[in-house]
């Protein structure tokens, strides 16, 4: 008798562990459609109607919920081409100014610079540290495509792998390029 009982209790927790375990996770994400794009939250709402951070940028998004793209916000802030806010073209980053976070960013901003459209491949950056920045080499290559169709065009390919030095600094959050533009500001 106490085996059948003690059955059913296993039977009982495993049935509530699975319906705990088949219950609906949420997890912020991007969607498209015939509009454009907007950002659906963790627990299934809508951004809409003023600025939400995502994935470390900030976005503006309309009443309907839609994403501002390459255009002024209704409260006067530029928002770029993807939608994330800059200013004077450099765009605005939020999170802790770690190393991580920088390297993150530093990518993102190269991933947008050369978009994996079969140009150019984003493939390694080598970090390096002293008391006030963050020093990154960030290497990408032309891809076989890219220099196929240049010979097609009379031109040559241009070396096969580039590289650019960046430095984060762990105070402003400003990062510059090898020649002290900005390319971005961590918040």
């Amino acid at each position: 008798m106490a085996s059948v009982g003690r059955s059913l209790k296993i039977m009982f927790v495993s049935m509530v562990l699975s319906l705990l375990c088949s219950m609906a996770v949420y997890a912020g994400q991007w969607r498209l459609d015939h509009v454009g794009w907007w950002y659906e939250n963790d627990d299934g709402t809508y951004a809409s109607n003023g600025w939400y951070w995502v994935d470390s940028l900030c976005y503006y998004f309309n009443q309907q919920g839609y994403c501002l793209l390459d255009t002024i916000t209704p409260d006067g802030y530029t928002v770029n081409a993807n939608g994330a806010w800059h200013i004077n073209g450099t765009v605005q980053y939020k999170g802790d100014k770690t190393c991580d976070n920088f390297e993150d960013a530093i990518l993102d901003y190269y991933s947008d610079k050369y978009p994996d459209d079969g140009s150019y491949v984003i493939f390694d950056s080598e970090i390096r540290e002293d008391n006030s920045s963050y020093y990154f080499i960030v290497r990408y290559q032309m891809t076989e495509a890219e220099a196929e169709a240049r010979i097609k065009q009379g031109g040559m390919p241009a070396a096969n792998i580039y590289h650019c030095e960046v430095s984060a600094d762990k105070y402003s959050g400003i990062v510059k390029n090898e020649y002290g533009d900005i390319l971005l500001h961590m918040q």
